[in-house]
């Protein structure tokens, strides 16, 4: 089933915005439809890919989160966790290995999350995480507190897209085998921020047909040592010119 857009909610994770980065890995914005991955292991969500653009700092992200769960969701509080990772594993036991820095965490406004629906949460790094090859892996969890406390919720989940016409990424590249693709889900119960890979198997990756994968944006700026880089050439440019003219 495809879920209508209900809404659009901006957040910010840490004290200061950092600058906007060019989008490296997009198949949020050409997806011809989101859906949901089965309630009985969709809590947690991950994707490996291959980022695209020149920037590898990762300072932004868009996802798109379903709730599927049968009934609105009257939040008083959700956040979101997010891990990153730097080696992808899939025929291995754990499907990512290599994490990068810890949990990136951000909260969300309290709203009423209506059944079948999807909504897009944008949130920023105060701090970028590199992934200097370009290669790597996400893992996502949400939380919602009903009036318990924060806990994961069997249909609170990262939308997914595939299947039909939706094409590949509009920025970046999937990982795996095409035409399908796919994600991994935590059917198998695991709660760690990781998956079973296909050995020993069975194996939490997942497709829904043709261009499987996460409704996810990431973006990220130049790592620290381009940007010095940069303002140093732009000095010697000055310097040059300023000569030229004395």
């Amino acid at each position: 089933m495809r879920y209508a857009w209900m809404m659009f909610l901006v957040v910010l994770a840490g004290l200061s915005a950092p600058a906007r980065g060019e989008v490296v890995f997009d198949t949020l914005s050409n997806a011809t439809g989101v859906s949901a991955a089965p309630n009985s292991g969709n809590t947690f969500m991950g994707q490996m890919f291959n980022l695209g653009g020149t920037s590898r700092a990762i300072n932004e992200f868009t996802i798109a989160v379903a709730n599927t769960s049968g009934a609105a969701l009257n939040l008083t509080a959700m956040q979101g966790r997010i891990q990153l990772y730097d080696t992808l594993t899939p025929t291995g036991a754990n499907a990512f290995a290599d994490p990068l820095g810890g949990l990136s965490v951000v909260n969300v406004t309290p709203f009423v999350f209506a059944n079948n629906t999807a909504v897009s949460v944008t949130f920023s790094l105060a701090t970028p995480i590199v992934i200097a090859d370009g290669t790597g892996g996400i893992v996502i969890n949400w939380l919602a507190d009903t009036g318990s406390g924060l806990n994961s919720i069997a249909g609170l989940t990262t939308a997914i897209r595939g299947g039909g016409t939706n094409p590949g990424p509009a920025v970046g590249s999937f990982v795996g085998t095409g035409p399908n693709f796919g994600y991994f889900r935590n059917a198998s119960g695991r709660t760690d921020f990781n998956f079973n890979g296909t050995t020993p198997g069975p194996s939490d990756f997942r497709n829904v047909g043709v261009n499987s994968g996460l409704a996810i944006s990431i973006s990220a700026v130049p790592e620290p040592s381009s940007i010095t880089m940069l303002s140093a050439a732009g000095l010697g440019m000055l310097c040059c010119y300023l000569r030229r003219r004395s």
